[in-house]
């Protein structure tokens, strides 16, 4: 391997999961990284679910779509159920992100155990706030 001609990130796809690590902050990107991470993205993503539902989430703007967000339901529910994640399920939510996508914002102290889309549907972890001393 090259060490000095490795990309920035890497993607790979496991079954329905898509997993993506950075190597380098994007600021760091080459162009060329730059233009080519998102097709790659697309690609693994494509490649992680089925022609029905890549038809349902891979076009433009699709939260206009009751199907779309009806997915996006079932696909929470699976996660929660996948994941075991019962006791946080109620903080699992529904947002919206660019380009008319919905996103699973989902709690997670250690964002790399979870996948970066899921099901085709992409999870934003974030970190709880610490609770402050009693």
């Amino acid at each position: 391997m090259n060490l000095f001609n490795r990309k920035p990130y890497r993607i790979r796809r496991s079954g329905h999961c898509v997993y993506v690590k950075w190597r380098k902050p994007i600021e760091q990107w080459s162009p060329d990284a730059g233009e080519a991470y998102l097709p790659a993205l697309r690609r693994h993503v494509q490649a992680s679910v089925d022609e029905t539902t890549w038809a349902l989430v891979g076009r433009e703007n699709p939260s206009s779509e009751p199907a779309y967000r009806e997915y996006v339901e079932r696909v929470r529910t699976q996660l929660i159920e996948e994941y075991s994640l019962h006791d946080i399920g109620d903080e699992i939510k529904i947002g919206v992100y660019h380009l008319g996508l919905l996103v699973l914002s989902i709690p997670a102290g250690d964002a790399e155990m979870f996948p970066y889309f899921y099901r085709g549907i992409q999870l934003k972890p974030f970190r709880k706030a610490e609770q402050p001393p009693a």
